[in-house]
């Protein structure tokens, strides 16, 4: 069984995307912007990771895993799958990358005929047809029907000509095994002669023409103008006062002091769809930035610790949902150590680049020569220090597949392990 992935929507700009063909045997299957995913989505804006995600196989089907910084999401879903988190993928499925909208369909078998039409079609109530093919009858038991009508439901459905069955919707009890008997003869009610009625009710005339009802007088009572001076219910329920949800959002903010003069707040949906959105661009920045320095810190050994509790969007939606004060407070400590570590790791750069700035001065390489080898200042000592220079290069380069020298991690890390 193969399937398809289909691009339905592409971001601004990118030309359409021809279907692209998936072989459950040929997974695990790479999508993301890097050149050597299996299947790579110009991505001009950078939405996309390198390697966005992948599909699997698996003993119940295919599986797609998360594995970038902005997430899968599924259909109408506002969560993403999750980084590293795995989702059964299933055909029909819809799922967007960035701005790429994909679909998943199941593929018919190259061996079977057109379900649409063609020359090779088998006409219904053939010695071919479906009837033959249950009754195992004459030319109908070839290979393919023993085949197909020996899986499960989900495949021998899909093999019955014309596409007369759609194997993905959901079968009643009793439809998930072939069937177990064959053809019976037609029960003697079948063999009954049809009722008249249907010709008999077609020279009858409608019963909007052959019942009519006398007309019916609305007469209003004498104290109809007495009532209630009451001012009539609205039929409609009142709608929120998205101005007021604004101002409260302004407020909570602290920006009422930022407001440009002379604007009135929008009154509207789209204002409150616009702050919602402008929260989740800066919720996404700073996840990015809260994950780009544990890689840094992991790359360079600088720790080893990961990032404990909920992530960011998840933090944020607690503390707007419930308005948890331990919520927000997690939410503000990691952004205090985020911002903390980020100034730590500069400065600690900073610090190892000037102590391996001064190593390689002329000034430290002749002296350190020169308490190395009692020399006096002659050519001599101006070879001593080109070796000294000549060793230090060396250890600093190394070879060209070599990890990075001691003598730059070692003051980085002494340097950031002070400061943090």
């Amino acid at each position: 069984m193969t399937f398809t992935l289909r691009v339905l929507q592409t971001p601004a700009g990118v030309p359409g995307i021809d279907p692209r063909r998936l072989e459950p045997s040929a997974c695990p299957f790479a999508i993301g912007r890097a050149p050597d995913n299996d299947w790579i989505l110009a991505d001009p804006d950078r939405h996309i990771s390198k390697v966005h995600c992948r599909i699997e196989n698996g003993p119940d089907g295919l599986y797609l895993v998360d594995l970038s910084s902005n997430g899968v999401f599924f259909a109408a879903e506002t969560r993403p799958v999750g980084r590293d988190q795995r989702r059964l993928l299933g055909p029909g499925d819809v799922f967007r990358i960035g701005d790429y909208r994909i679909a998943l369909d199941r593929t018919a078998d190259a061996t079977l005929p057109d379900p649409r039409g063609g020359t090779d079609r088998i006409a219904p109530g053939t010695a071919e047809g479906v009837t033959g093919i249950l009754a195992g009858t004459s030319e109908a038991s070839e290979g393919r029907a023993a085949r197909s009508l020996g899986g499960s439901a989900s495949d021998w459905l899909s093999t019955l000509p014309g596409g007369a069955v759609d194997a993905q919707v959901v079968q009643p009890f009793g439809w998930q095994a072939p069937p177990a008997t064959s053809l019976t003869d037609e029960p003697e009610a079948m063999l009954q002669p049809l009722s008249d009625f249907a010709s008999r009710s077609e020279h009858l005339s409608p019963v909007s023409e052959a019942l009519q009802l006398g007309g019916v007088r609305a007469i209003l009572p004498a104290d109809w103008d007495l009532g209630d001076d009451a001012p009539p219910a609205s039929g409609a329920a009142a709608g929120p006062d998205w101005g007021d949800a604004q101002a409260a959002l302004v407020e909570g903010a602290g920006l009422g002091g930022l407001m440009p003069e002379g604007v009135a707040p929008a009154r509207d949906r789209a204002a409150m769809v616009r702050s919602g959105q402008i929260l989740r661009r800066l919720i996404d920045v700073l996840a990015a930035l809260e994950a780009v320095h544990r890689t840094a810190e992991r790359d360079l050994g600088l720790s080893d610790r990961e990032t404990s509790g909920a992530d960011l969007p998840s933090l944020f939606a607690a503390a707007l949902a419930t308005g948890d004060a331990g919520a927000t407070d997690e939410l503000t400590g990691r952004l205090a150590r985020l911002a903390q570590a980020s100034r730590a790791l500069g400065l600690s750069v900073g610090e190892a680049a000037a102590d391996l700035g001064a190593q390689i001065q002329p000034e430290f390489l002749e002296d350190a020569a020169r308490e190395r080898t009692r020399l006096a200042v002659g050519p001599l000592l101006r070879a001593a220090s080109w070796d000294r220079y000549v060793a230090l290069h060396a250890n600093l380069c190394g070879a060209p597949d070599a990890p990075a020298a001691d003598v730059v991690l070692t003051p980085l890390r002494r340097a950031y392990a002070r400061r943090t």
